[in-house]
């Protein structure tokens, strides 16, 4: 709806923890990943944003002796490295929880909405090499956003 209404949008504001933000601030698409990544890298104060997205794949892993399960959106598009234009900067998005009730009704190629609080992962930047064939960057920065999830409503499947 905010996206069709600009009206509504550019007067929308939400206010956590006496911190106020806009719609473009708090709702992020796939191809706007990477903004996401910057501007939580950037708030002193956690914020919760939503991120809207396409399932890449979901996998069951153990860490600690806890089975998890991890749901991995699509990353975003690259775009050239502010720093060295050679160089592609694209952001990836992780949906982590013990649940795997929760992911269970999604599948490859849904779009989901995740709302919470997204931060940074652990190892937040990794490094890989074009392939062969890829003119457009000779290597990738590879961006991480995650989030655990603390409840089943903050994931959900939108409408094909």
């Amino acid at each position: 709806m905010c996206d069709r209404d600009s009206g509504l949008r550019d007067r929308l504001q939400f206010v956590f923890n006496g911190m106020s933000v806009s719609w473009d601030n708090f709702y992020y698409e796939e191809a706007r990943f990477l903004a996401a990544y910057r501007w939580l890298g950037k708030t002193a104060i956690s914020f919760p944003v939503a991120l809207a997205g396409t399932v890449s794949n979901i996998e069951a892993t153990t860490r600690h002796g806890r089975s998890l399960y991890v749901l991995h959106l699509k990353p975003s598009a690259a775009q050239p490295y502010s720093r060295d234009p050679t160089v592609g900067e694209r952001a990836h998005a992780t949906v982590w929880t013990s649940q795997a009730e929760w992911l269970q009704a999604l599948k490859i190629n849904d779009t989901v909405i995740v709302f919470g609080h997204w931060r940074h992962a652990t190892a937040n930047t990794f490094t890989s090499f074009a392939r062969n064939g890829d003119n457009k960057f000779r290597k990738y920065l590879e961006r991480q956003l995650s989030i655990w999830l603390h409840v089943k409503s903050q994931i959900s499947r939108l409408p094909a």
